[in-house]
């Protein structure tokens, strides 16, 4: 994992995030991660655009996997070193008991990526977490 996504994996794991813990990195749900992040960077817009789409092809790629879920968060535009935007995107998720139900909880498999916008400067992120069947 490159960076700015290891700083966001490391900072979760500074904070003690559950998924981290629990769950291992998988390389399809990482890489599903690092496109949606570099997605809402590049479009300067925070969201879960496509999710349904995105959901339905990672089954596909993980059949042995379920209750598919994802976050997204964006950093404040004064925080714009890369351990201050992972730092934002763990309080943004933990603001939201919705986000921090999944970010805070047991999973399988996950994958985290957090890319820079630099125009707005702004930081986007994506978590994405799946359970064994």
């Amino acid at each position: 994992m490159a960076e700015p996504h290891a700083t966001l994996v490391k900072v979760g794991r500074e904070k003690g995030v559950l998924s981290l813990k629990t769950g291992q990195l998988n390389k399809v749900l990482q890489a599903a991660a690092v496109f949606h992040a570099g997605y809402q960077a590049d479009k300067g817009r925070l969201g879960h655009q496509n999710w349904d789409f995105r959901s339905a092809e990672l089954f596909k790629a993980l059949p042995e996997f379920t209750n598919m879920r994802e976050v997204c968060a964006q950093s404040w535009n004064w925080e714009t070193a890369v351990v201050e935007g992972a730092q934002s995107m763990f309080k943004a998720w933990e603001d939201s008991p919705g986000h921090w139900q999944w970010v805070n909880g047991v999973c399988s498999i996950w994958g985290y990526a957090m890319k820079f916008n630099p125009v707005l400067k702004l930081w986007f992120a994506t978590g994405i977490f799946a359970d064994r069947r």
